[in-house]
Order: C-alpha cells, then structure tokens, then sequence
C-alpha cells in the first residue's frame, strides 16, 4: 500500500478526438505518447478550440480551471449545440433558439475528478462518467465495510480506518453477478484497455486489494477545494449564458456542474 501525500481533488472535463467524429487511435501501429498528443492537439484545433490544451500528455482531460472564457464560451456552443442555437455577436455567445422543451434540462459535461499526489494522477475517470460524479467525493463517511466511489467502470472503493482513508485498486462488478473482478494494474490511472491487464473473480476485497492510503483530514481539504471550484465553475458559465439571452441560465449552469437529477452513467441498482 502506497501512501499518498500533496493530494489534490482536480475537476476534469473530458473531450476526445472521437467527440468531433475523428477516431481515437488513427495509426495502424503503435506510436509513441507525444505523436497520439499532437494528433489529438491537432483535433481541437482544426474544430476551433485554439486555446485549450489537455492536462497532460497521456490523457485527454481538460483542467476547469485552465479554460479561458472564450474556450469556455465555444465549449458551451459545441456541448449545448443539440439543445440551444448560439450564434455569435462581436466574439460574444447569443442565444438565437431553445430547443429543449421547457421541462428539460441538458446532461451534465463529461469529465470527472482527478486525485493527484505531489501532482501525478493516481486516479482517474474511467468509463461512462460525467462531472456531476465530483458528488462521489463528499461527504466520505466512516463504515465497517467499503464503500463504493463511482469513478466510472471500472471503479474503486474506499474505507476510513482511523484518521487514514484508504482506496482499492480498480474493481468492477458483473452486473447481477455476487463476484468482483480486481484488475491487477500497475494504478488506477485510466483504463486504457482492459485485454492488457490480468483479472480475477473474487467475492470480498481483501488486503492486497487496497492501493493507497491518505491522511483523512488532507482529504477533507481537498475536497473543500474541490467544491470551491466547481462552485466557481459554475458561476462563470451562468454568467456566460446570462450574457448569451438564455432566462435559465442558473438552472442550466447547475446542470451541467451538477447533474440534471437522471444519473445517465449507471443505474445504482445495477452495481450493488
């Protein structure tokens, strides 16, 4: 087990080649991390986003808190395009039509939570999640078993053993099913592809399975942090879409920081 110290809670928004129908891996043979990044820097430029760049080279992350406010102003037009018509006046985001019915309210942005330590990524979001999943995060609480924290599939779990929280390894679980699979993988960075990594069925977490360990009240700051940015995200796109003519533009913001109230990453039923 591997204690963790510097942590840092980093909301994430995430957008792939594949989100502006490119393919993620365009090359036929294995090519280096810098070649995929240029490709994949290459995509957000040609569709506009000049400003933005990922987080680090091997993920496709973008860090809330690096979006300038016309990145985050074309994010808005890109992502809500389906819902809201925007035109643009004087570099200057303008709602010309809803086309969301009054009683609807758009998804939340992909993305997720980042956990650092010293500033390396230690866990990442996987599969199928968005950045209404920061809720996972908070409020941590004491339990004689572990808890799952829904980072996306496949997930891990958690348990605060005296003033320490400690995280397993990544773990997934067959839908209906009473086994675990434990990847054994090296972290619990993203699961890039699974068919490289050993997995076993196995109906308890055990010693081995834990990964980490973090001091309980370093984590409490964190995801204080954590809540503080997002609170500030939020604001900066309803100020955004107030600017644009949208009347409901709060309701909107809050959408897409915190959900719309349908969880369309899992249904919690299908992973108990």
């Amino acid at each position: 087990m591997q204690h963790l110290t510097h942590i840092e809670l980093l909301p994430v928004l995430q957008l792939t080649p594949f989100d502006f129908g490119e393919s993620l891996y365009p090359f036929s043979e294995q090519v280096s991390e810098e070649v995929l990044y240029q490709y994949r820097k290459k995509v957000l430029v040609d569709n506009g986003f000049n400003h933005l760049d990922y987080l680090n080279k091997k993920f496709t992350y973008l860090a809330i808190n690096h979006i300038d406010d016309w990145s985050l102003q074309k994010l808005l037009a890109w992502f809500l395009k389906d819902d809201y018509q925007f035109n643009w006046v004087n570099k200057q985001l303008k709602l010309e039509k809803t086309r969301l019915p009054k009683e609807e309210l758009p998804f939340s942005f992909p993305g997720g939570v980042i956990l650092t330590s010293n500033g390396d990524p230690i866990i990442t979001p996987q599969c199928c999640i968005s950045l209404q999943d920061h809720q996972e995060w908070y409020p941590l609480s004491s339990s004689e078993s572990f808890t799952l924290i829904w980072i996306g599939h496949p997930w891990i779990y958690y348990k605060i053993i005296g003033d320490t929280i400690v995280f397993t390894r990544l773990i997934e679980k067959e839908m209906h099913s009473s086994s675990w699979r434990h990847y054994n993988t090296a972290d619990n960075t993203v699961l890039m592809d699974a068919s490289n990594f050993l997995e076993k069925e196995q109906k308890d977490i055990k010693e081995e399975d834990i990964k980490y360990s973090i001091n309980f009240d370093e984590f409490k700051l964190a995801s204080e942090k954590l809540k503080l940015q997002l609170k500030d995200f939020e604001i900066r796109i309803r100020e955004i879409l107030q600017a644009a003519g949208l009347d409901n533009a709060s309701d909107v913001a809050n959408c897409l920081v915190n959900g719309n109230g349908e969880h369309f990453s899992y249904a919690p039923e299908d992973i108990e």
